[in-house]
């Protein structure tokens, strides 16, 4: 209607929403921001650009209106102090909401169109009443909400807005937390206005006096340390030993943010200036592992561990190693004693895990070779012990991901890789040896391990077909099929249902097919079994049936409409003779329903859906 060219009253009705849109409940603010949505996508959408040009001359003044507006109607209410934990977040979901307008609106008239505006707002607030800090903090919240859409080359609006900041009120929380943030949004542009840099870092600095602001301080530093890494350079590097004597007053979250913007500024260092810089900021992390006091404090140093591991700049040293490597091998003894000490703990283990991943995932495949034996040797002592954490098999999982790709065409890690995996399904069978109630005990494993088990047959079909070790996997995911646990029970549909599209889909299914028929016609029968049995009996969960994630999006390869397709294209004839039996014999096609539903399984022009 708005895009009409007759007046239809068009001009009112947009005033009428805006209206609505200043309303001083922000319940009713929030119902016209659909009408803004679509409003504003129409606009944009017009193609001709006589017909665009006319309809920005009839609205844009109105979208100015609006613009201010929304600006308005993002301040705190006078009570934000007093109200529930639960009211704080309801509002800020409204200013989110009122955001998402601002963003749309930049779409229409241009996003330092905007930010000229907004500033031009937050000026003559700090000019008119800079007791007002709700207005002057709904203007940078506004501000910072468009920051990804403005350029570096904007030398007209960021720079007043910046040289407001720290002008700002003081001790004023609330104030202090949107700035800090809305630097770090505009790290971008301070990456290419060195001149401005330093007043900015100093003032998040200054940040951490404020126990309430240090997250946002932390937050900002790391992306101007992300962005403006090579501007800022080595120097800044001794903030990590302002660090040391700040971290007890600050959170730990806040202090593993301000070490990964540090990170940031290593990897732009040149090679030695940057391995030199790793290692000195490792010592302490190293010297605490060595010496862990608590499982709490040997838990943080493993978070720390794994920044450095993780974001560790991309490097050969003067060793022929990369850094993660280095620093890695240099841990692998106090790693080992930290898991004999509290093999208990599950924080520990997975930590320990996450640092494994992100090393060789950074060094990749070739830097990584010298820790996939040691590692392949550790993963299998360890889980062989209980309690058995799931997440060395996990570990085990990512020397698949990393190691085992194109075996088939390089088979230099096909030994270690193969004795991996059949020493650890050993481990898992034995510890499954009494069948579904031990299994139903233990469902991250189960999970976990199918899961490695799936990406064997992604990443390296061939090595396990060439060392039998899909027979009896298969035969275990049978049997756990009936697990009462939503993740484990994905897991083994997922298996099951790769290992039948190993024989049936891609390039290579002619190598596999009669390998994949051979495991289906013993445990086939089985698989149809379990997944009609609890159907008919109405004795299962939502999940056992559902083809969708937990967060809906589709699931193509473990869904059982999915997997039933998979087994017609590995042969009709089976899968027919499966379902009669699981639906209780030929005395069962009596029943027109499973009558119809054979007769659709067996014709030719049965589809997926």
């Amino acid at each position: 209607m708005c895009m009409d060219f007759q007046d239809l009253g068009q001009l009112a009705l947009v005033k009428i929403l805006m209206k609505c849109t200043s309303h001083s409940n922000y319940e009713i603010a929030d119902i016209p921001l659909y009408f803004w949505y679509q409003f504003c996508k129409e606009l944009i959408q017009l193609e001709e650009k006589s017909i665009r040009d006319l309809k920005m001359a009839a609205y844009s003044s109105s979208l100015e209106e609006l613009l201010i507006i929304l600006v308005k109607a993002v301040q705190y209410p006078v009570d934000i102090d007093k109200l529930t934990e639960d009211q704080v977040e309801s509002y800020k979901g409204h200013r989110y909401n009122m955001t998402d307008v601002i963003i749309d609106i930049c779409g229409v008239i241009g996003s330092q169109y905007c930010l000229e505006i907004i500033v031009s707002l937050l000026e003559a607030q700090m000019h008119q009443d800079r007791n007002n800090w709700q207005m002057i903090e709904a203007c940078l919240f506004a501000s910072r909400s468009i920051a990804h859409l403005i350029l570096p080359n904007n030398n007209n609006a960021v720079p007043k807005l910046l040289q407001i900041i720290p002008h700002l009120p003081e001790n004023n929380r609330h104030l202090r937390h949107t700035a800090n943030l809305v630097i770090g949004r505009y790290s971008h542009w301070l990456e290419q206005h060195a001149a401005v840099l330093g007043t900015m870092f100093q003032y998040l600095l200054n940040g951490f006096s404020v126990p309430e602001c240090s997250a946002s301080a932390a937050i900002g530093v790391k992306q101007v340390c992300h962005n403006c890494a090579k501007v800022l350079g080595e120097p800044t590097l001794s903030l990590y030993d302002h660090l040391q004597v700040i971290k007890i007053h600050i959170k730990f979250k806040d202090e593993l943010e301000i070490l990964d913007g540090l990170c940031s500024i290593v990897k732009a260092l040149p090679v030695e200036s940057a391995i030199t810089s790793l290692h000195r900021i490792a010592i302490p992390i190293v010297d605490s592992l060595s010496k862990p006091q608590s499982t709490l404090s040997a838990q943080q140093d493993l978070d720390r561990l794994c920044i450095l591991l993780r974001k560790s700049p991309s490097i050969i040293g003067k060793d022929g190693q990369h850094p993660s490597i280095s620093l890695l091998n240099s841990m692998w003894t106090p790693l080992g004693q930290l898991i004999n000490k509290w093999p208990e703990n599950i924080e520990i283990a997975e930590n320990i895990c996450r640092c494994n991943k992100h090393a060789i995932k950074n060094a990749g495949k070739k830097m990584a070779e010298p820790l996939l034996l040691p590692m392949a040797e550790r993963i299998i002592q360890v889980f062989a012990l209980p309690p058995h954490h799931s997440s060395y098999i996990y570990c085990a999982s990512v020397c698949v991901s990393v190691f085992g790709d194109n075996l088939e065409k390089d088979d230099t890690y096909a030994d270690i890789i193969s004795k991996l995996i059949a020493q650890l399904s050993q481990l898992v069978f034995h510890l499954f040896q009494s069948g579904l109630p031990i299994m139903q005990q233990y469902p991250d494993v189960v999970e976990e391990y199918f899961y490695m088990m799936e990406r064997c047959i992604r990443n390296c079909p061939t090595l396990l077909v060439r060392f039998q070790l899909l027979e009896n996997p298969l035969k275990l995911a049978v049997e756990g099929m009936m697990i009462q646990h939503r993740e484990a029970h994905r897991g083994i549909m997922h298996f099951i249902s790769e290992t039948v599209a190993l024989g049936t889909e891609g390039r290579s299914a002619k190598n596999f097919e009669s390998v994949v028929k051979s495991l289906f016609q013993i445990q086939g029968e089985k698989v149809v079994k379990n997944i009609f049995v609890p159907i008919l009996s109405r004795d299962y969960s939502k999940y056992t049936t559902d083809d969708k994630e937990s967060n809906g999006s589709n699931l193509p390869e473990s869904g059982i409409s999915s997997m039933l397709w998979r087994l017609r294209r590995l042969s009709h004839s089976l899968l027919e003779k499966w379902i009669i039996e699981a639906l209780g014999g030929e005395k069962s096609l009596s029943y027109p329903p499973n009558k119809i539903f054979i007769g659709t399984i067996s014709s030719p022009n049965c589809s997926r859906d």
